[in-house]
């Protein structure tokens, strides 16, 4: 389940994006944080790794990775 999902559209720029940002827990007690992205209308086109550990350390890089996704121009 995503823990944000943003959108960036620049007609002018040809930019129709979306990006989330989802939270998982793993087998072994610790928690990862992950970001997937690609065009509006079209399925993914790449997955990174953002943390693995605690869960106050995802919660860390999830709400980083979502400011520096909203000054880039995503809206939540």
């Amino acid at each position: 389940m995503p823990w944000w999902t943003g959108t960036r559209l620049d007609p002018a720029h040809n930019a129709f994006r979306w990006y989330t940002i989802s939270l998982q827990p793993t087998l072994w007690g610790t928690w990862e944080c992950w970001a997937t992205w690609g065009r509006i209308g079209q399925r993914s086109r790449g997955r990174q790794l953002l943390c693995e550990g605690t869960l106050d350390a995802a919660l860390h890089a999830a709400s980083h990775q979502r400011h520096r996704k909203e000054r880039r121009g995503y809206q939540g």
